[in-house]
């Protein structure tokens, strides 16, 4: 059984119709949930927050490691009363730049181990003629974005004791 043309166009004629009310519906069902709509929103900024939070933990910079020997003769090692610190002998009297221990590693593997004297005497941290000698400030911003461990050898065996930096004020 053929169409005639005039059967096809009706057809069609009609197909758009239907797809016409179709979408008024659509659109007066839609208009209609707007709490849908409220909630669409709120779906869509949660996600945008979220993949900008990735983002911006993606972007976060890896600290560096820093290894130092542990010299007795420029770190004085000591207990308080809840955790070791270790001062330095160029530490000033009023204000007192010391590290605290944090943990203490067994297994690592450094590629290099400094010498923590030469590192805080120089210009930017140390200023012989000035009192006080060290420049504090500028040390804890240097240590606090590093990650540091000093290297202890104890029993024979290396001993990494990571270290954060502390600024006291004295009274």
């Amino acid at each position: 059984m053929k169409c005639t043309q005039d059967e096809r166009a009706d057809n069609n004629d009609v197909a758009q119709s239907a797809n016409i009310v179709d979408a008024k519906k659509w659109f007066a069902e839609y208009e209609s949930n707007g709490e849908k709509l409220k909630i669409m929103k709120i779906y869509l900024c949660l996600l945008m927050a979220f993949l900008f939070e990735i983002n911006i933990q993606a972007q976060e910079k890896e600290k560096d490691t820093l290894f130092f020997k542990f010299d007795r003769s420029y770190i004085k090692e000591s207990e308080s009363e809840s955790d070791l610190i270790f001062s330095l002998k160029d530490t000033d009297n009023t204000e007192m730049f010391y590290f605290k221990r944090a943990e203490v590693v067994n297994s690592l593997k450094p590629k290099r181990i400094l010498c923590l004297k030469e590192t805080i005497r120089q210009p930017n941290f140390y200023n012989k003629s000035n009192v006080p000698k060290l420049n504090n400030n500028q040390l804890l911003k240097y240590f606090s974005s590093k990650i540091t461990y000093l290297v202890k050898e104890k029993n024979g065996k290396k001993e990494f004791i990571r270290i954060e930096p502390v600024l006291a004020i004295a009274d």
